[in-house]
Formats: C-alpha cells, structure tokens, sequence
C-alpha cells in the first residue's frame, strides 16, 4: 500500500483535535502568536468542510487550576494578571460562532492529553488531526502524549500557531524525526485532498496523475481578478489539479497565473499553442508571427517556464491536419518539447476523426475532446455548431461508430483523453433544451464522460464556488446519483438500445464477472483483425472472464439499454479463449 493510500485508510474516522484557541493568543494580547489569525482560518475551513459533523470535533481551553501544584504555582504567579481576566480565557469569538455542539473541555496543564473526554475519542478515532496554540508547548505536548499512547497525528501546520515563524518552523523540524511511523505533516489544502478522496487518473502514455474533475478556464475573464483567483484556490483546496488555458486574453492569463503560482508544480496545465491575442480579439492560426509570441506571452503570464501539456490548438478539419504535419507551426512545437518547455504534446479536436488521426500520429499523447452522451450520437463533422443543434436528427440512435472508434483507438494506443463540453454548454443540464427531452445532472454528464475509454479527467467551467462544489460531488456519490442510463434509456426523445455504454448496472454478477469492462475490452478487441496483445493481456488479468457465464440472464433484467449479456459474453469467450 503506497503512502497516500495509507493516509486515507487513517483518515476514513479521525478527530480533530482544536487546542486553545483563546483570546488571549490572538493579536496584541500578552500571549500573542504569529499565525493566529492564519491558524484560525485554516480550523474554520477544516470545520466547514471535512470536520462539519460535530461530534468529531474537540475543543480544548487552557484554564489555570486553582490549587496547583508544583511548578504551576510560580507559571500561574507570573501570570496572575491573564488568569483573573475573564475575556482573555474565553474561546474565540469566531469558533464559538459555530461551536454549536462542539465538546469544549478544561485543562490546566500544557498536553490536552491529561482530559479524559480526550483520551477516550482518541483511542476510538482512526488518527487525530491536531491544530491550535501554542506550538511550542500545548500542541508539541499533546502531539507526544497521543504518540505515547497510540494515536497516529495529522499535523496541520498552517492550522497551528506559535510565538513566532520561527519557533514554528522548529518545531515541524523536530516533528519530522518522527514522520513517517508516527505522524504526518500536512497543510490545510493536502488534508482536505486527502479528505475529500479526488480520484487521480493515468493520462494516457503521459503518465501524469491528473485528477478525475478539471478545471476549464474559460469563464475566468468575466470575473474580477480577485474573484478568479479565489476560485482557483477553491477548486485546488478539493483536490483539482488540471487546468486548461486556451483563453488567449491577457486577463484569463493573468488570473491563472496568479491563482496557481504558489503551487505551481502541484499543477497539470494544458496550455494552447496557436491560440492567439490580435486587435484585442481571439485568433486562431498557424502563422509564426501570432503564434511564438502568443506561446511566450502565456509562459510569462501564468509565470511558469514550462507548460505539462502543450496543446495543437483546435483542429477539427482533416485538411489542416494534413497541412500541419509539414509546417513550420509544428516544427515550433518540436522544438518547445525537445527543449522541455512543454513536456508532452496534446491536441484539442471536436472532430472524431481528426482526433483518431492525431492518436495513430505516434507524437500526440493526449486530446482535448468533447464527449457527452448527446454530442457522442453525432457523426463527425468539421462544423462545431451542428453539434448545439435544438434538436437532433430522429435517425441519430446510440454512440456514432466514429467517436466509439476514437475512444477504442486512444485507449490502445495509450492516448489519454481529457473531456471538454461535458454539459453541452449547459444543454444537457436543462430539460426544455436538452436533445434527449430530460435533464441530467453534473455528476451524470460526469459520470457518463469518464467511463468512456481512455478518458482521465473532465474539464468543467466554473462561474462561482457552488458550480466547483457541484462537480467535485461526483467523489463522493451515490450509485444513484450517478445512474445517467436509466434517464437517458427512458428518456422520450433518441435510444442508446442494444449498446453497452459501460455504465455497470448490470452488477453484481453471481460469478463475480466484471461485465462492463469484460464488454469494453471486447469492443477494443474486435476494432482490430486481430486481438491485440496489450487488449488479451488485460483482459487475461481480469479475476473473472465472459468463460464463466452461466447464463443466468439476471444481468440483462438490470441493463437499461437491452443488450443481450449473454451473447455478449459467449462472443467475448470465444474471442479470447477464455
């Protein structure tokens, strides 16, 4: 089990553990620390998201003890003047907001370990999550008593606060001889990754962990830079890490260049080469004189000097493909990645067969693509706005042989594929404008996207928080909530009937046959005249094969689209011998 699979195994029940978080520390009072202000932050946003159920929260506050003993009558001497104002000793005001039920116990010692109520919600919890004041003394105590006694720490250390940075960053120095076995440090954003289970995916041949919902920038230049920065923050707090920028205006540029430059190297940018900036108006072109200075300008301002995926922009005609291919303009991309400007090479097409062209080329190891449930009924076409057609034509049934064909032909060729026009601008979201006469929710059309083979990571454009939110919701759905068959299958307008869309109601099987993917290896098999290897070697890897069908049929009951299982998986058998 790698290290961040351990990590979420520990985080599946923790407490978080809030210590001290009194007036007292907070800025220009006698006990002042640095970070307070920060540490509270970072405790409310943790409460706000993967700590919001009550009961798995502990407050604690330092009170001096009345008859203390030893060493703690000249400590409560010298700070007589603390212990007798009231104000001083209350929680903070903000935490006590939304304390609701929160348990709130006393201490007058430094380790939080000496509260009973403590001790028992330790030992029950999977890890504890620590953060407060001050560094130093009450957390650096309670941090090894818990270790003493069993407990695995989270250490949140944005969320904690000591005299100084300094005396901070000393402490993390010394809890740093005690990670990994004991304790891991963490900060609020990889916490809350961790938290919120962001499914990475393998992005083809790439080889880069992108996470499953993207972040599609296109809507950035009609908010204030303040309000695009946020939210770029926000969607990295829930674990995206892709980023596409095809926007060629200096405000969208600058924005996500602002938004990610403090963690850049935890970013996946896919950025254009050929989406160009001329008479304040996006252009466009192949022509060197737009295109290098265009390519420059983005590496400047999303302060960056490399770009992960390195996108041929948008090319949807045959014909300029052909054209390409002995161009200068991709001699200029050759040359950005021999250099590692770009560290792979990608291209973005709306046209399945442009895009299949692009995945045999042996250079592009990745494409941009437009895939809904709507867009993958309609033939290949050069012209963009005939897939937001108001309706479709009534021949149009189930997924176009092409675009099935794109997805088989990326998938054994390693070619990644990230999803733009997940919604179909926003179609397929609204009933009266929906092709198929329902509407379908973001984590449908989501759901619907990422089970196509191949694709790693759906892009989505964002306007506030709630729409990020919404996306991000995929992680953490219900089969139901995710179930896009069942609308579309009985929706009045167009039928996917007969074709296996890959969407795993037909589970649970009686011999434990994976039959949504037994179907999808079937269909890469028989696009070729022969069974590729790399195709028989995973299907050979499978627990279970089509061999083991006992034709029991029970599966085809649950398939909304009718398909014949059985046959299928006779067929499947035969084909691979197994």
């Amino acid at each position: 089990m790698d290290m961040e699979n351990r990590w979420k195994e520990r985080l599946k029940d923790p407490l978080l553990l809030v210590i001290d978080m009194q007036n007292v520390y907070s800025k220009n009072q006698k006990w002042a620390c640095g970070n307070y202000e920060g540490a509270r932050e970072k405790i409310l946003q943790l409460m706000k998201g993967p700590f919001s159920e009550e009961k798995n929260v502990i407050y604690t506050k330092y009170t001096a003890s009345e008859t203390p003993a030893g060493v703690w009558k000249d400590y409560n001497a010298e700070n007589a003047d603390v212990n007798a104002d009231k104000w001083l000793n209350e929680l903070d005001p903000e935490l006590e907001k939304v304390r609701g039920n929160i348990r709130c116990f006393d201490k007058s010692v430094y380790s939080a370990y000496d509260i009973e109520e403590v001790r028992l919600a330790a030992s029950r919890a999977s890890a504890v999550v620590v953060t407060g004041v001050v560094a130093e003394c009450c957390v650096l105590s309670t941090v090894m008593a818990l270790i003493d006694a069993g407990s695995y720490i989270f250490y949140i250390s944005d969320a904690v606060a000591g005299v100084d940075e300094e005396t901070e960053k000393a402490v993390v120095k010394v809890l740093e001889g005690l990670a990994p076995l004991h304790l891991t440090i963490l900060t609020t954003a990889e916490l809350e990754q961790l938290m919120q289970g962001m499914h990475r995916r393998k992005l083809g041949k790439t080889g880069l962990m992108v996470s499953e919902i993207g972040f599609g920038g296109e809507w950035l230049e009609r908010h204030s830079e303040e309000e695009g920065i946020e939210l770029i923050h926000y969607a990295f707090e829930r674990g995206i890490n892709l980023i596409d920028c095809w926007m060629p205006d200096p405000k969208s540029r600058d924005i996500i260049g602002k938004g990610i430059c403090a963690n850049r190297e935890d970013w996946i940018i896919q950025g254009h080469i050929g989406a160009t900036w001329k008479n304040n108006q996006y252009y466009r072109t192949r022509e060197m004189e737009y295109v290098r200075p265009a390519f420059e300008d983005l590496l400047r301002r999303l302060q960056t000097d490399y770009i992960d995926l390195g996108m041929i922009h948008y090319v949807d005609s045959e014909e300029e493909w052909e054209q390409i291919q002995t161009s200068d303009y991709l001699d200029y991309v050759m040359e950005l990645k021999e250099k590692g400007i770009i560290r792979h090479i990608g291209m973005s097409s709306h046209n399945p067969r442009v895009a299949a062209k692009a995945a045999k080329s042996g250079y592009v190891e990745m494409i941009l693509f437009s895939i809904n449930p709507a867009f993958d009924m309609l033939p290949a076409s050069e012209d963009i706005n005939s897939m937001f057609a108001e309706s479709f034509d009534e021949e149009l049934k189930g997924i176009d042989p092409e675009r099935a064909l794109l997805y088989k032909i990326c998938e054994e060729n390693e070619v990644g594929l990230t999803v733009m026009k997940g919604f179909a601008g926003g179609r397929l979201l609204d009933e009266k404008r929906s092709p198929f006469g329902v509407s379908l929710t973001p984590v449908q059309c989501i759901h619907y996207a990422l089970t196509r083979p191949a694709v790693a990571s759906v892009l989505c454009g964002y306007d506030t928080k709630e729409q990020v939110a919404a996306a991000v919701a995929y992680e953490t759905s219900t089969t139901e909530e995710l179930d896009y068959a069942s609308v579309i299958a009985s929706a009045p307008l167009h039928s996917y009937k007969g074709q296996c869309t890959y969407c795993g109601h037909c589970r649970p099987c009686p011999k434990n046959i994976d039959i949504a993917m037994v179907n999808k290896f079937y269909d890469l098999a028989v696009m070729q005249e022969t069974v590729p290897d790399s195709i028989r070697s995973h299907y050979g890897l499978l627990s279970h094969h089509a061999g083991e069908c006992i034709g029991c049929k029970n599966c085809e009951s649950r398939c909304p689209f009718g398909v014949n299982i059985s046959e299928r998986m006779k067929k499947t058998a035969q084909l691979f011998g197994l």
